[in-house]
């Protein structure tokens, strides 16, 4: 054997070690979840160029691929990859900041360093790596999908197998799972290798293979069912289309399909009786919702398994025809349903399918948003810069303005027993409302001259009679009025660019919620969106309720606030939108289909603090594209007992947990003994819960110590209250 024999052989074996280390054994390693992601890339990209440079080191000294390993003339694909390779570089090189540009942002490799690190990796392999590996290597695949999939589903049953929950707090529990950390690192995962091991199985030929390669497919059916992310299913919907157009498409294949598909169905619906029936945490993938069919999709599979099998006699026949031609229909009508969804007003819901089709700013949570400020952003920038890029620190700018909707001052008119609201907001540092001018203001009740001995003001135009003054002052053009009673995460740009768009006078944000509420504005639309009739405090609910907020210009609603106070009205609803709208004022809706919830009474703070226990309304509230600040307490992490059970909770820091807690909303500083039982109870700060104490429906105000071997219960619809700095 020549020496250059050997150094390609050694060049192969290198490859080979690269692949088996990149795609089989790496996803299994673990670390802390908080930062498993960051480990997990750095640690790959570090892995990457070490092939690369070693392998560039083996061809210095002589090594060279076989011929026609590397077409470069040929191949289109190569010339895409030198193509988007060079283009990253020069972006980089003419970036505003090229050092963040090409190491990138957040502490590892995300920046022109992966498009290289990427780059020289397929080179690499695609020049030394031995075809015949392939098939070993997808079986070593189907081995670390199974061994990933198998401690999902422990963690969602919340058994840590390895350990790797003892530094992660109970609520990030239903975001973290297996040894790929984030959810969505699990299904970017699984949507590389599931097509690898189904493809193998589908392929597979003799019993021997058809066993080798069925049992990664049995898990790749778990995985399906149980890992939350839809771009899992998207990406293996994708890869099932391409399946289905390729030659070796036969009646065989779509036996296989059949096996496949049982194996989905089974795990569907044990999942959607564990779902049931026992506890489990983390969210409710897509394909799940298939697990109410379960039973009579495993037995159409068995029947489509058994027509072919038995009917055929072991004849194959090709489907790629038919299989281009479903194919096709379905791109086909997944773009009608598409455009349909996104340009028909009216439109039926699709269900969850909504959150596919449907392109606005929640759009893949909230992607959409990222999608649109990029756009704008990249519209915004010269040509030069259009074609190679800006580079970091726009986008934090943009997404920062864009969050903010513009709002440099914020007006809060106190009512009564507002220390406490005093000392929480204070000069507004945390929400970056501090300034020299503007910012947030804390605004007295009747702020000018006028004197009402003590009285509280009875309605928004008499409490804005008040601070007129204020008013006056700000140099916004535009206002926005609310009550302080809603619990929403509204994107306030949207609406300030419907109101201008329309012409409106003033545009109000309501609701198509069902629900009857008390003393509450209703809304009848017209076809535009204009409100034809209001109605206040009805006793039936009837069109749209009125959340509360309005948007219109400054100089109009101090006109408005005037004209009102000289005529002794203090109503806006009934003096402004019953009275003038739709005869001297245009008003309109901007209907928000969002979480929105009121608190009017203790019951109802109690019942909407316990929704935000649901994945689904905290993801609605506490989105990345408006993020919601809140007073930091610098506490230290919080500590809970290795044999506590502690589910479906939302713990905040410097809690310290050596009992059981179901259900519960815990805040800073709460001490929960041994022995003691806290089930469906908000524990406000530093709430002291001793040993052997019963806790059952109840609101624990600051500073309260429940006293050992106590019991209280209330119930859910009359929670029990413990006030401030009590001993019970």
């Amino acid at each position: 054997m020549t020496q250059s024999q050997q150094l390609r052989k050694l060049a192969a074996r290198s490859a080979t070690a690269f692949l088996l280390a990149a795609l089989c054994v790496f996803p299994l390693y673990i670390d802390k979840f908080s930062n498993l992601g960051v480990v997990k890339f750095t640690g790959i990209c570090t892995l990457s160029w070490a092939f690369a440079l070693w392998l560039g080191a083996l061809a210095c000294v002589g090594a060279r691929p076989d011929p026609g390993r590397l077409p470069w003339k040929a191949d289109p694909a190569l010339w895409a990859l030198g193509a988007v390779t060079a283009s990253g570089v020069v972006s980089t090189v003419l970036s505003l900041s090229p050092g963040a540009s090409f190491w990138g942002l957040g502490g590892y490799y995300g920046g022109c360093m992966m498009v290289l690190f990427t780059a020289a990796g397929y080179l690499a392999v695609r020049a030394f790596a031995p075809q015949k590996i392939l098939n070993g290597l997808t079986f070593c695949v189907g081995v670390t999908t199974a061994l990933v999939t198998v401690l999902y589903v422990l963690n969602i049953f919340n058994i840590d197998l390895i350990g790797t929950y003892a530094d992660t707090a109970v609520v990030e529990r239903a975001q973290f799972f297996s040894t790929l950390g984030q959810k969505n690192f699990c299904s970017g995962f699984m949507a590389f290798a599931l097509p690898l091991v189904f493809y193998a199985f589908l392929v597979a030929r003799g019993p021997r293979h058809t066993v080798f390669y069925g049992i990664p497919a049995f898990f790749g059916g778990l995985a399906l069912a149980v890992v939350d992310a839809e771009g899992l299913m998207l990406g293996v919907g994708v890869a099932a289309l391409v399946l289905i157009c390729q030659k070796n498409f036969t009646t065989r294949t779509l036996r296989r399909l059949a096996v496949i598909g049982a194996f989905f169905f089974f795990h569907a619906g044990w999942m959607q009786y564990m779902r049931t029936h026992v506890y489990t945490q983390g969210g409710k993938p897509m394909l799940a919702a298939l697990g109410h069919v379960a039973q009579r999709g495993f037995v159409v599979c068995l029947v489509v398994w058994a027509a072919l099998y038995f009917g055929l006699r072991g004849r194959e026949l090709p489907l790629y025809r038919p299989g281009r031609v479903l194919a096709g229909g379905i791109v086909a009508g997944a773009a009608v349903l598409t455009l349909l969804a996104n340009c028909v007003p009216g439109f039926p819901s699709l269900g969850r399918l909504d959150d596919v089709l449907i392109f606005n700013d929640n759009w893949g949570t909230y992607r959409g948003t990222a999608w649109r400020i990029t756009v704008e952003s990249w519209l915004a920038q010269p040509v030069w810069r259009k074609l190679l890029g800006v580079g970091p620190g726009m986008m934090h700018t943009a997404v920062a303005d864009w969050a903010g909707a513009g709002i440099t001052d914020v007006g809060v008119v106190l009512h009564g027993n507002y220390q406490s609201l005093i000392d929480h907001i204070g000069n507004g540092k945390t929400w970056d409302m501090a300034r020299k001018n503007g910012g947030l203001k804390l605004l007295p009740p009747f702020a000018d001259e006028r004197k009402y001995r003590g009285e509280a003001f009875r309605g928004k135009l008499d409490a804005l009679s008040g601070v007129r003054s204020y008013l006056q002052g700000i140099r916004q053009k535009y206002v926005v009025l609310s009550d302080s009673d809603l619990i929403i995460n509204l994107p306030l740009q949207q609406v300030l660019d419907a109101h201008i768009e329309s012409g409106a006078d003033i545009t109000c944000v309501c609701t198509a919620s069902g629900a009857f509420v008390e003393n509450a504005t209703y809304f009848t639309l017209d076809e535009a969106g204009r409100v034809s009739e209001t109605r206040c405090a009805p006793h039936t609910a009837s069109g749209y309720r009125s959340l509360e907020i309005y948007l219109l210009k400054r100089d109009l609603l101090l006109e408005l606030v005037e004209e009102c106070a000289a005529q002794e009205k203090y109503s806006f609803r009934r003096d402004v939108l019953c009275a003038m709208g739709g005869k001297r004022l245009d008003l309109r809706a901007f209907v928000w289909d969002g979480y929105a919830a009121q608190l009017r009474s203790l019951q109802e703070y109690y019942e909407r603090s316990m929704e935000l226990l649901d994945a689904s309304t905290r993801a609605e509230l506490f989105c990345p594209a408006r993020p919601i600040l809140a007073k930091e307490d610098d506490e230290a992490a919080s500590y809970i007992a290795p044999e506590t059970r502690c589910v479906d909770s939302l713990i905040a820091d410097g809690c310290q947990i050596e009992g059981e807690v179901e259900g519960s909303i815990l805040f800073p500083g709460v001490r929960v003994g041994k022995g003691s039982c806290v089930k469906n109870c908000i524990l406000f700060k530093n709430a002291a819960v001793e040993e052997n104490v019963t806790l059952k429906c109840v609101i624990a105000d600051k500073n309260v110590r429940l006293r050992r071997g106590g019991t209280l219960i209330g119930h859910e619809s009359y929670p029990l209250v413990v006030s401030k700095n009590s001993v019970v």
